[in-house]
């Protein structure tokens, strides 16, 4: 590997005297050692400034910007006008990296002719004990074309398949000078972080993750992190999500643009999770209500291009299609129907009505699409949905009842998705949640022997939809004749029923 790749490492400092050591020591002794190490003292007040100063005098790598008090995105902004390396290595100083880092990064970086390289990272507490990984996946990206970026930032980046931390990426200097990039002040912009890496990766053409563990963050009882816990920051991510359509609008992406409701609806759904959990459902929709969050999406884009993205990206971003055999029943009830679905606090999903002959309810909302067929075949009935369903999963709502409770699509789904899972089950007479792989006897055996003593009913199971199409089933009513057999065909996992966060 070519050592004269110079490898600027910038590190904001203040009030960090417990930690700086560690820190400094950590990027010092590192294996590949063409370093510049710019210390960016932020105004520190205690013997930061001093440390700064003494580490410089015994390393000639070092050198010490002294600077009032800005914050972190300003200590960052004065190193990046200090630093010239051909790669810039953010670290964060109260916190410290494995000795082989750099080394591992340019080397991929230079193998791979890559614009950014991400790793894994520990968070432990101050007395190094892992509370939890932070994970980054081991391949190449390509993102060179509108569309492949588009899907890499939907499912990859929003969806912390790879960091958003800029501590966890190893960048191209000449990149992010060429595109202007400067983090914001974070007492302005929430996660100054996440809107630096979208802007880096809104012009960067390829990638490559290392699954090593190489970061290791140390969570302060006095981090903005822990401060941030039981503050509602949904305000600033509605905010952070406004400069991300800055941005979007700066690079000129003109495809990204068209289609940033998809990534909007999923940082701010993604943030949302722990208030549904702490506040419930109404409060978070009361919220995004006031954030006017519609503002992003032009009356005319929803008519002209939704339908049309949620079939090129329903299956990748999670997207629930919900399917509703209309027959010969009641507009009302669908009506009823309709308005319970629609309370969802989950937002990424589709509403496919198949009406006989004509439509006999119509309805405002994007989401909710009218399927018009002429044979009131079973099969046919249920091929139509199918089609016209471009989810990644599939749910099946009683016409007579409401849906379990607001959270009910979001709960399930997620659980799905985390656990690999292929069914999802809100179970009423279940203790704790479990999942059971159904590919060996004895699982099989288990699942079949709850699902025995369960009045189970489609209205409380989602399903991913190429598992059930692959399965044969021919029409509506044999979801409620074979579901059992269908459950035993995939990995399933049984959540326990949580009253808490009823509507």
């Amino acid at each position: 590997m070519a050592e004269n790749k110079l490898v600027s490492v910038i590190i904001p400092i203040y009030n960090m005297e417990n930690f700086l050591v560690k820190c400094l020591d950590s990027v010092r002794c590192q294996s590949y050692q063409n370093l510049e190490i710019i210390l960016v003292d932020d105004g520190s007040t205690d013997k930061s400034a001093l440390l700064c100063d003494c580490f410089a005098e015994i390393d000639s790598r070092i050198h010490v910007i002294h600077k009032e008090n800005g914050g972190l995105g300003s200590a960052r902004n004065a190193g990046l006008e200090k630093a010239s390396g051909e790669y810039i290595y953010f670290l964060d100083s109260d916190d410290y990296i494995e000795q082989v880092l750099i080394e591992r990064a340019v080397e991929a970086l230079e193998r791979t002719e890559s614009d950014w390289c991400g790793f894994w990272a520990v968070r432990e507490d101050q007395k190094g004990r892992v509370l939890y990984r932070i994970s980054s996946e081991e391949q190449e990206w390509e993102v060179s074309d509108p569309q492949e970026r588009f899907a890499f930032l939907l499912e990859r980046f929003l969806n912390y398949h790879i960091g958003w931390e800029a501590w966890i990426h190893v960048f191209r200097r000449d990149n992010i000078v060429e595109a202007g990039l400067r983090f914001a002040d974070e007492r302005v912009v929430y996660a100054e972080d996440l809107l630096f890496s979208f802007g880096y990766l809104l012009r960067a053409r390829k990638g490559v993750g290392l699954q090593d563990i190489l970061y290791h963050y140390v969570e302060r009882e006095n981090s903005l992190i822990e401060k941030n816990k039981d503050r509602n920051v949904l305000p600033k991510i509605h905010r952070l999500a406004e400069e991300m359509y800055l941005q979007i609008c700066n690079s000129q992406n003109s495809y990204i643009k068209e289609r940033f409701h998809l990534l909007y609806l999923s940082l701010m759904e993604w943030h949302a999770r722990p208030y549904i959990e702490k506040r419930g459902v109404k409060w978070v929709r009361s919220q995004m209500e006031e954030m006017r969050w519609k503002e992003f999406f032009p009356t005319e884009y929803f008519s002209s291009q939704f339908a049309k993205d949620i079939k090129e990206y329903g299956a990748r971003c999670g997207v629930i299609s919900i399917l509703i055999f209309m027959g010969g029943r009641e507009e009302e009830k669908v009506r009823r129907l309709l308005d319970n679905i629609l309370q969802q606090s989950i937002q990424r999903l589709e509403v496919v009505i198949i009406w006989e002959k004509e439509v006999r309810l119509e309805n405002e909302d994007c989401r909710v699409r009218n399927i018009v067929i002429e044979n009131i075949d079973k099969a046919d009935i249920f091929y139509s949905g199918f089609k016209a369903a471009h989810g990644e999963y599939v749910y099946f709502p009683d016409m007579g009842e409401e849906i379990p409770d607001a959270a009910f699509l979001q709960y399930v789904s997620d659980s799905m998705k985390y656990n690999l899972c292929d069914v999802g089950i809100l179970c009423r007479d279940v203790e704790y949640t479990e999942v059971y792989e159904t590919g060996t006897v004895m699982e099989r055996k288990k699942v079949r022997t709850l699902l025995e003593r369960m009045e189970l009913t489609a209205d409380r199971v989602l399903f991913r939809k190429d598992l059930l199409w692959k399965s044969g089933l021919k029409d509506i009513e044999g979801i409620g004749k074979y579901m059992k057999n269908l459950i035993l065909s995939g990995k399933v996992i049984f959540l326990k029923e949580d009253k808490k966060d009823e509507i």
